[in-house]
């Protein structure tokens, strides 16, 4: 049972490794983050640097439990290292709320869709953008975007005045585009990256 836990909030989040929950929590400037260890059936909680007025959208933990992200209702993406709670990047972009993220099953690529109709993709090792998708809306409400396991395919899905919308796009391979291309696919063939 979580204790000292002030909000009753769905946007929750455990860590790959199952050691950690991250939870927004009401303070008296704004809400905040809470980090929570789970050891041995107890909880040890501890807040990550950095409030927002208005609360948060979701989170999202790297693959290896080692990052954190979190969008914010400003349109703002904050990611901290893990365990040490260190500020890594502070993304902008979006425009309006509502950031649903989801890192790459290899953790190269942190994906985010905000209600500002914009599905973005994030390199983490240089925190760039490295593409945005538009997605038709109006007015839209409970954006959401997943990974495949593979990390082959993107889905986003928005609901607006005129129902949902469910979009897939698929990668090729960095090797698949060479061939493609009519390139030597051999020195990329192990690499399977694709976003």
């Amino acid at each position: 049972v979580l204790t000292n836990c002030s909000s009753v909030n769905h946007n929750m989040a455990f860590s790959a490794d199952e050691s950690l929950l991250a939870t927004p929590e009401e303070a008296e400037a704004g809400y905040e983050t809470r980090l929570w260890s789970v050891h041995r059936n107890e909880l040890h909680e501890r807040a990550l640097q950095g409030q927002n007025k208005r609360g948060f959208d979701g989170f999202a933990f790297s693959p290896d439990s080692r990052m954190l992200a979190r969008g914010n209702w400003n349109g703002l993406i904050s990611v901290w290292r893990l365990p040490s709670g260190a500020v890594m990047a502070t993304l902008t972009g979006h425009k309006r709320a509502g950031v649903s993220l989801s890192f790459s099953p290899d953790g190269r690529t942190l994906a985010s869709f905000a209600d500002d109709g914009a599905v973005r993709l994030w390199h983490v090792a240089t925190w760039r953008e490295l593409i945005s998708f538009r997605m038709p809306c109006s007015d839209p409400i409970g954006p959401s975007v997943g990974f495949s396991p593979d990390g082959r395919s993107l889905f986003a899905s928005r609901l607006d005045s005129s129902g949902r919308l469910n979009r897939v796009w698929f990668a090729p391979s960095f090797a698949e585009i060479a061939v493609a291309e009519g390139k030597d696919y051999r020195s990329l063939a192990q690499d399977a990256a694709t976003w």
